[in-house]
């Protein structure tokens, strides 16, 4: 007798909802949460006297889903209106949300061709570790692309101050939102479909590009509401490591509040440097967890890529008093620096574990970079002591069909990834597949 099973599906019809892609926004950190987490980079956290300017519940915040759009994945934005607006799709010609009315801002002013309205920013304190600091941003606005040229120019600065620093703004500060091309300052009427196009994204809606004469290219228009957004660029400039800085980065409506813009700012891109960077492994291991009897670690400093290869990077750093394990008894006697040689990009510590069979559970050594200059937050880089798992391997008994094709593969319980395999057969690999046409053995 045949027997059938039918099953038995259950359709339901009605509107499939999905979300909608692109650039994604939320107010949900203060600000000094989103400077010291979101934005900074770095072992250290070196910035103080965070402050906002403008409306920082609508107008600051944090966007996210931008690598498809924007190229920069997630960070900070700073807008003159709403940063709901940002959202795709672009459906509305000029989006635009007032914060309120006229504004002031002595840097931004010399940079305006009119009045400022909804001036927005953010400004801080900064100690850097080496010479040079950056970040990565992109301007968008609403403005482009039929307002270029016009005294509706949006503007923004990112503007320094501090030792060796001598420039036009208030307390000597530089504005350093600038192209390295050319050095033209950023703007609608300096970056757009006629200047500087090659930085340049339209995101124009069909009207706007009708009347700015510009081809229609919808590549953009159901993820971000923006007219127009520059690509990534850089901000990058020199400083003294260890002395005190500030810069603000403030951006404001120029003529009327209407029609916003935004500067989108990437995640971990303010690099306050770091001379050397330190990681936690172990060889053949993704993890960095090393086992007594079995597999030891090590730590890996390598250089920045702003220091000298050609003479010796000498590093200090002390194991933290949090570690579990302890120096020269857990491990053998490391000392507290290190030279990274000439022409060398990166050396080694090795961390040789001393095993004394008392099972004690995970312990750990974390250890701190010393600079020349304090560190805020700094960042301890970790890694694990622990016992390893007796390892058992069983091979069951299988029954097959001469000249059956079948595989084996044993059951292991504990051990140390990654495992060895070693069959009687000369195979290396973790199963076999065989045939046989006698009771055979495998090992």
């Amino acid at each position: 007798m045949l027997k059938a099973l039918v099953f038995f599906c259950c359709f339901s019809f009605g509107p499939l909802l999905m979300a909608q892609p692109g650039i994604k926004t939320e107010n949900i950190l203060g600000v000094e949460d989103l400077v010291r987490n979101v934005f900074i980079k770095g072992s250290c956290r070196n910035v103080g006297n965070i402050t906002s300017l403008g409306n920082d519940t609508l107008s600051i915040g944090q966007f996210s889903a931008g690598g498809d759009v924007i190229n920069l994945i997630d960070g900070i934005i700073l807008s003159t209106g709403d940063i709901d607006l940002a959202e795709g799709p672009n459906n509305n010609n000029e989006a635009s949300f007032s914060l309120g009315a006229l504004s002031t801002d002595a840097d931004l002013s010399q940079l305006a061709t009119d009045d400022l309205f909804d001036v927005t920013g953010i400004e801080f304190d900064f100690v850097p570790l080496e010479e040079t600091v950056t970040f990565r941003y992109v301007f968008a606005s609403e403005e482009y692309c039929e307002f270029v040229g016009t005294s509706f120019n949006d503007v923004f600065g990112f503007f320094v101050s501090g030792p060796g620093i001598n420039g036009p703004f208030a307390n000597n500060a530089i504005n350093v939102a600038t192209l390295a091309t050319n050095g033209d300052v950023v703007s609608i009427n300096t970056v757009n479909h006629l200047d500087n196009s090659s930085f340049y994204i339209n995101n124009a809606t069909n009207i706007d590009a009708e009347n700015c004469d510009i081809g229609f290219l919808p590549l953009f228009e159901d993820y971000i509401e923006y007219d127009g957004f520059t690509v990534p660029l850089v901000a990058s400039f020199d400083v003294i490591p260890c002395e005190t800085y500030r810069i603000r980065l403030v951006i404001s409506d120029v003529g009327d509040d209407r029609l916003d813009s935004a500067v989108f700012l990437e995640t971990n891109s303010f690099d306050l440097g770091e001379p050397v960077v330190v990681r936690a492994e172990v060889p053949g291991s993704d993890q960095p967890v090393a086992f007594e009897s079995c597999v030891d670690g090590q730590y890996v400093f390598t250089r920045s890529v702003f220091s000298d290869i050609n003479e010796d990077l000498t590093v200090d750093f002390v194991i933290s008093p949090d570690s579990e394990a302890t120096n020269s008894v857990d491990f053998i006697e490391i000392p507290l620096s290190i030279t990274i040689p000439a022409g060398e990009s990166s050396i080694t510590l090795p961390i040789t574990l001393i095993e004394d069979n008392i099972p004690e559970g995970p312990e750990s050594i974390k250890i701190e970079l010393m600079y020349d200059c304090d560190c805020i937050d700094p960042t301890l880089t970790e890694l694990i002591i622990d016992e390893a798992e007796d390892l058992s391997a069983n091979l069951a008994e299988i029954s097959v069909c001469a000249d059956q094709p079948f595989l084996i593969s044993p059951e292991i319980n504990g051990g140390v990834t990654p495992l060895e395999f070693m069959w009687n057969t000369g195979a290396v690999t973790d199963s076999i597949r065989e045939s046989v046409t006698a009771a055979t053995q495998y090992a």
